[in-house]
């Protein structure tokens, strides 16, 4: 029961004092002080006056109320996530999707994180071809009245993360800046409670930056070889790295994450890693050097196939990850890999292509009959059955 949490957040909403809410119900302020800290509870025969006085029922009084809130919002999610899965990727079936969360804060018109997930279903979660008109605008909007009004410090630092991305992809950079320098850091923050904090809590911070930094490394690395992003220009003379070069970085950003992974664990972001492997290949054809190429396949092919077969529920067991729970929410990537091997068989049937898939179908068509790619494409087919 949440008693204590409740009557404490009831008595600030209404600007008083322990003594004066033990006044009013008639009992001492070290009772109501026990209630508060949970090391005590009202008298039952109590629970019907102290509603009462806070005009709320005996149910939210004692946090039923949001129990049954959670077990709705969890719903939204996963009804969401079904017709996400059954979408053909069009934006007037993503749109469909977004369509849940919408529905959903008409009854929460309040609720933060439904703002936040509807955001990132309208742009965060799709590629160019899938934005449909309004999108950008809806989302910015939404994030917007997050962070100028949400109670919930930590999704507010997201929201406007998430905004100055979303302004940058619109087109909109000065915007994009100003946002970006209004972020607060949450590196700062980690640190400090790394410091002040003891035993298992501190281990928790200490693990959490050491994660925040790896990926940021990583994250920073793919800088280097945006070849199918909507943001860089991959010309050499614009973005100042030669292929060779942008594969070394690449290469480094997988290897910072590799560092948090102790031998039998688990990868921190195997798909992510597969990303940039599969990035790599298209670097390395670029240049012709078909054999090295293949090798960043084959390495791509072993991290998607890694990511799709992660438990639900599993526990990383390396010493700087132990306890937190593996990343299996990045389903997918062995069948969206294997699509790019065979260079998209369904085409030109399906919708045309943006530029950068074209680009790297031209690529990987060169390829496409070579033993060892063949044999890659066989190991992910049967991976994905």
């Amino acid at each position: 029961m949440n008693i204590g949490t409740n009557l404490r957040r009831l008595r600030r909403e209404r600007d008083m004092t322990q003594e004066d809410l033990a006044g009013a119900l008639g009992v001492s302020f070290q009772a109501v002080s026990k209630w508060e800290r949970g090391e005590g509870y009202p008298d039952i025969t109590l629970l019907p006056s102290i509603a009462v006085f806070f005009r709320v029922s005996v149910d939210e009084l004692m946090g039923m109320d949001e129990v049954r809130r959670q077990e709705e919002l969890a719903g939204f999610v996963v009804e969401y996530a079904r017709r996400r899965g059954e979408s053909d990727g069009s934006a007037e079936s993503l749109d469909r999707a977004a369509d849940v969360y919408r529905d959903a804060l008409k009854k929460y018109p309040n609720e933060w994180f439904l703002m936040y997930w509807l955001a990132n279903s309208l742009v965060s979660e799709r590629g160019d071809e899938q934005l449909s008109d309004g999108c950008f605008d809806e989302a910015i909007a939404l994030y917007e009245r997050i962070v100028k009004y949400a109670d919930n410090a930590e999704l507010q630092i997201q929201a406007q993360s998430a905004l100055a991305g979303v302004c940058f992809r619109a087109g909109l950079r000065d915007r994009a800046v100003v946002e970006a320098q209004n972020l607060v850091s949450v590196d700062d923050r980690e640190k400090l409670l790394a410091t002040v904090t003891r035993g298992a809590e501190q281990l928790q911070h200490i693990q959490t930056l050491l994660a925040r930094n790896a990926y940021e490394i990583f994250a920073i690395s793919r800088f280097a070889a945006p070849t199918d992003t909507y943001v860089f220009d991959t010309d050499d003379d614009v973005f100042g790295f030669t292929n060779a070069e942008r594969i070394r970085i690449l290469q480094i950003g997988v290897d910072a994450i590799e560092l948090l992974r102790d031998e039998g664990d688990y990868c921190t972001m195997p798909f992510r890693a597969s990303y940039c492997y599969r990035s790599m290949a298209e670097l390395a054809l670029t240049d012709g050097d078909v054999s090295r190429a293949i090798d960043y396949l084959e390495r791509a092919a072993d991290y998607a196939i890694e990511s799709d077969t992660i438990p639900d529920g599993a526990v990383y067991t390396s010493v700087l990850r132990r306890g937190f729970e593996a990343r299996s929410d990045q389903r997918g990537g062995t069948l969206d890999l294997l699509q790019r091997i065979e260079c998209y068989p369904d085409y030109p049937e399906k919708a045309e292509l943006p530029e950068t898939r074209l680009r790297e179908r031209a690529l990987l068509l060169t390829i496409r009959d070579e033993p060892r790619v063949r044999a890659i494409a066989e190991r992910l087919r049967a991976a994905a059955v």
